[in-house]
């Protein structure tokens, strides 16, 4: 009988997770099935393709997969909407004898899945367009203002983060209850034995990849990817979509604000800045919680045999 057991690849964006993935699935094929999911917030949208690195379908068609360009803008989705679809996932593939094999970028996403979600009931709608209109109306800064009136707990978000701020107004104007306070309830963590590989390059290989990266991306048709998106800004419910690393920048070059260099090289720091934001959220939170489990690679294309073997034997022992 197959052992429920998760493997998870964990690593900032460019630094090769993709690859390391696919190398693990060929490297053991025959011996173990896997199905692969995805656990990068940008990758699970279906009109972000390149920008988001998301694996070609190509790649894609010849494993298990789940959770890759399965979701439109037309619609918020949260941590807690990847966290049940996730579960449903992993039970899945349990059930068809193979082991789940997630990979992304997100720290949240994972950390939120092995410590456990707190229950929040659905919010309508309605509630969410209404947090939505009002946010238009008054702006970000009497928006936050207000909901600190109603929630004082709210007064360490930043004011700028549109989606935490639209979902803790919708929580509390819907439940009556703090965004913060039912994250106190007691909660579940993860069930089931993991192997969490954590990808740590060095910080100057990294930020190469990252420059190269986007240069790959510009070729592979981004600029066409940026206008089909703003094309459909008006239908974008969450606003992380068009926030996405390089969209802003490649938009201000279609409209004629900068040049394609200007928009490359501001999209490159950005996307820079980013992955050392993923690097230290890895040490801090992801680290701490999953340190037993932890199997740390700081050079991914020399070390894939060494993580092929780890796989092997967690998944043998």
């Amino acid at each position: 009988m197959l052992m429920k057991k998760t493997i998870i690849l964990l690593g900032p964006t460019a630094s090769g997770k993709t690859d390391l993935s696919f190398s693990c699935l060929n490297a053991l094929k025959g011996q173990h099935s896997f199905t692969l999911i995805n656990a990068d917030s940008l990758q699970i949208y279906r009109d972000l393709e390149i920008l988001s690195a998301r694996p070609s379908n190509e790649e894609l068609k010849h494993h298990d997969h789940a959770l890759f360009g399965t979701e439109t803008g037309d619609k918020n989705f949260s941590v807690g909407d990847w966290c049940t679809k996730a579960k449903h996932h992993i039970e899945q593939a349990f059930s068809q004898g193979r082991t789940p094999f997630l990979v992304g970028g997100t720290g949240l996403y994972i950390d939120r899945l092995l410590q456990g979600l707190s229950f929040i009931p659905d919010i309508p709608q309605e509630v969410i367009d209404k947090a939505e209109d009002n946010l238009k109306l008054w702006g970000h800064q009497k928006f936050f203002q207000e909901l600190c009136a109603l929630d004082p707990l709210c007064q360490q978000i930043e004011p700028q983060n549109t989606q935490r701020l639209l979902r803790c107004w919708s929580i509390i104007t819907h439940t009556g209850r703090s965004f913060y306070d039912w994250h106190q309830e007691k909660v579940s963590p993860f069930p089931y034995p993991y192997l969490l590989i954590l990808l740590m390059p060095p910080r100057d290989k990294l930020y190469q990849n990252c420059d190269k990266r986007f240069d790959h991306m510009i070729k592979a048709g981004a600029l066409f990817e940026a206008a089909q998106l703003y094309h459909k800004k008006d239908h974008i419910k969450n606003p992380t979509l068009l926030k996405a690393l390089g969209i802003p920048q490649l938009h201000d070059y279609l409209m004629g604000k900068c040049s394609l260099q200007q928009a490359k090289e501001k999209a490159q720091q950005i996307t820079r800045n980013y992955a050392k934001r993923q690097l230290t959220w890895f040490r801090n939170k992801t680290l701490p919680i999953c340190q037993k489990h932890t199997l740390l690679i700081n050079n991914p294309l020399q070390d894939q045999s060494i993580v092929h073997q780890n796989i092997k034997h967690f998944l043998e022992s």
